[in-house]
């Protein structure tokens, strides 16, 4: 299936960004169908934009929009060509919505039977970017570091998953209120971990953390000792902007799918014995990186297929994954023919030896000795995995959402 972009289509930002390319003629060439007389470097030298860079996918609305303009639009001088370039576009572009049509249906039905269910289940954590303040002051005789912030945004879409596929969940504005009513008791932490530095209930009655909800969101308080060391390494981090975000951890009481079971609203929220906490955006993006490389990779073993395929069709996307998806493609079919030539190998192994089995028994007297598989069994697990592995080459095949 050819990769389609169906996100809405901007004309103008598509053609203004040719401006700024390192080579624009060769930018306007690969965005443009349509080609007019005079330096190919200027935009007035190309018509009928389709997708918005050379290494991003045609735009569905965008190559409708070239069509319906080709024969309004004056000086071409590859009217033919464009026009047959254009059609052959809008084929792959109706094709894929075909299959995206039917995708969205099989989404639609799965969380239409599963709608009782919350999708990951009830309990939550949410990071926010939540320009998180801090600073030193004067509590009587001591001194206590004041942190503020958004612990969640309101209305603010994040993208989520279930099995069948990515969907949108955001927070209501009165999805706390009920919680909040009920003197909530809840720890500020880091990274929702460790020793609570404060905390919404007190025995002496005066709580070192203050949770509010407003149009924004969920704004919190919180005083921590200055005294201890973990609270002067998260000032130290606010500070020099290495921690900027919140999160909240929560649970889920209500919610609602919208019409198209592509966004889910989470109506009521119970933050009791939950948590609001600083977390890291890292810094040093190459150090994070290199650090969640290795728990990146394990998690692979354990993703469900819905989202290695989104994970392939995102790198496909990636101007710099042009050498990597057909080696990806080789060295998945190299492996699943080797693993089928392996077992195809041990099974007539398996077969050759029982036969001479057999044979030996015919000579020898005595009891006969115990087997435990049989001939047939070894073939019938054999066919069986045969075809698994013919599915999984024609499977790959059809996987050309990243041809």
């Amino acid at each position: 299936m050819a990769n389609i972009d169906f996100s809405a289509w901007d004309g103008s930002k598509a053609m203004s960004a040719g401006a700024k390319a390192d080579d624009p003629a060769a930018f306007y060439n690969a965005i443009c169908a349509g080609k007019k007389a005079g330096d190919p470097s200027k935009q007035s030298s190309h018509a009928l934009p389709y997708r918005y860079s050379p290494s991003s996918a045609p735009n569905a609305a965008g190559v409708r929009n070239a069509l319906s303009r080709l024969p309004q639009t004056q000086g071409l001088t590859n009217k033919a060509e464009a026009q047959s370039k254009l059609e052959g576009l809008m084929k792959q572009v109706q094709e894929a919505e075909k299959n995206r049509s039917s995708a969205l249906n099989e989404m639609r039905m799965y969380r239409l039977e599963h709608c009782r269910e919350v999708p990951g289940g009830e309990l939550r954590r949410r990071s926010f970017s939540s320009e998180l303040r801090g600073k030193f002051i004067k509590d009587g005789s001591r001194t206590v570091y004041e942190v503020e912030g958004y612990a969640t945004v309101y209305n603010r879409g994040y993208e989520m998953w279930d099995k069948a596929g990515p969907y949108t969940e955001l927070v209501e504005p009165h999805a706390l209120d009920r919680s909040l009513a009920g003197s909530p008791d809840v720890a500020f932490l880091v990274n929702h971990a460790g020793v609570a530095m404060a905390r919404s209930r007190s025995r002496n009655g005066n709580p070192t953390l203050i949770l509010r909800s407003d149009s924004t969101g969920l704004n919190i308080q919180a005083w921590l000792n200055a005294d201890r060391q973990d609270v002067r390494d998260l000032a130290a981090a606010i500070d020099d902007h290495d921690v900027e975000e919140m999160s909240f951890a929560f649970r889920i009481d209500e919610y609602a799918w919208d019409e198209d079971y592509t966004q889910l609203s989470l109506k009521q929220l119970d933050i009791n014995r939950g948590d609001v906490s600083a977390v890291n955006f890292g810094a040093n993006p190459f150090t994070s990186i290199q650090a969640r490389a290795s728990e990146w990779l394990d998690d692979l073993e354990h993703m469900p297929e819905v989202v290695i395929r989104e994970a392939i069709n995102r790198v496909a996307r990636r101007s710099d994954a042009a050498s990597l998806i057909p080696e990806y493609q080789a060295a998945a079919t190299a492996l699943i023919r080797r693993n089928a030539d392996l077992y195809a190998s041990v099974a007539e192994d398996v077969q050759a030896r029982m036969a001479m089995d057999d044979e030996d028994e015919e000579l020898v007297d005595g009891p006969e000795t115990p087997k435990t598989r049989s001939v047939d069994l070894a073939m019938r697990e054999f066919r069986t995995l045969t075809k698994d592995y013919q599915r999984q080459l024609a499977q790959l095949d059809r996987t050309s959402d990243i041809d």
